[in-house]
This record gives structure tokens, C-alpha cells and sequence, in this order.
């Protein structure tokens, strides 16, 4: 895969070790799909935020790329979470709730817009051919179909 110089820095980690993890992984899976090169996008929406979904692996990686001063450089809208954050108090472990609000602590910190929805139009709409970098399908199809996104 063709990078520039610029990310060829960052994969050899002369940016900080967040950014050499964040692009050694996408360079990873742009290598699986046998992309030529990374593109420039104008909105990242993250899935997989929920600790129900990601356990302490997940939360191992967020937390790694936070205390590795990750930051966000362009609109980065998240998922929903495990459960809703004003009946965090119900019956749910305490563990539970600590690891969630643990991921959205580190998350936030980075920059991410506390959105937790599954819609991202709704936060920004996408303009015609723009490019974006969303991991919520329905999102996805939304945006390519209707607002001429490219996903």
C-alpha cells in the first residue's frame, strides 16, 4: 500500500505511539482489502464503544490510545453505549458501569463528540461526494443514498 511521507512518519512512530497504533491498524486492514492507498475523510463514527461488546480488550486498546495522547483530528461522532447514562444507577454491576464510563472518559478525552447515536447525520449532515469513515451500517447506506456520501 502506497503511504505518504507524512504516514509513513506516524506508522514509524515519530508522531507517539498512539498515532503509530491507530494507523498501523488501519494500514492492517487497507492491506486485507487490498486498498492502494488511505484517503483523507471529514467524519469518523466509531461502533463497538459498548464494554458489553468489547470487554476489557477493548477497553485495554481505548485506553492504550489515551494514554498515549491519542486525539481525534477531524469529526469523530460514537456509537450508543452499553446503557442509557442517566439510569446508569439501575440494576447494573457496578463493575459494568465503571468500565463503561472508563471507555467514555478516554474517549471524550480525545476529542470524540459525546453523540452516542447510531444516526451521525444527524449531528453533520455529509455533503455530496465527501468521504467518510463510518462503522454503523444503516448510517452507512443512509449516507451514500441520500446525501451522496461515500463510505
Amino acid at each position: 500500500m502506497y503511504l505518504t511521507k507524512e504516514e509513513e512518519r506516524m506508522l514509524n512512530g515519530e508522531y507517539g505511539e498512539a498515532e503509530r497504533l491507530a494507523i498501523r491498524t488501519i494500514v492492517k486492514v487497507g492491506e486485507a482489502l487490498d486498498a492502494k492507498k488511505l484517503i483523507k475523510v471529514k467524519h469518523v463514527h466509531v461502533s463497538g464503544i459498548s464494554y458489553h461488546n468489547i470487554g476489557d480488550a477493548g477497553l485495554e486498546f481505548i485506553r492504550d490510545l489515551a494514554r498515549g495522547k491519542a486525539k481525534v483530528k477531524v469529526l469523530s461522532t460514537i456509537n450508543p453505549l452499553a446503557f442509557d447514562l442517566d439510569l446508569k444507577a439501575s440494576s447494573l454491576d457496578l463493575k459494568f458501569v465503571e468500565k463503561q464510563l472508563e471507555i467514555i472518559s478516554y474517549l471524550l478525552n480525545m476529542g470524540f463528540t459525546p453523540s452516542f447515536t447510531c444516526t451521525p447525520y444527524v449531528i453533520r449532515r455529509p455533503k455530496l461526494g465527501e468521504h467518510l469513515a463510518w462503522a454503523e451500517s444503516s448510517a452507512v447506506a443512509y449516507a451514500n443514498t441520500v446525501f451522496g456520501g461515500k463510505n
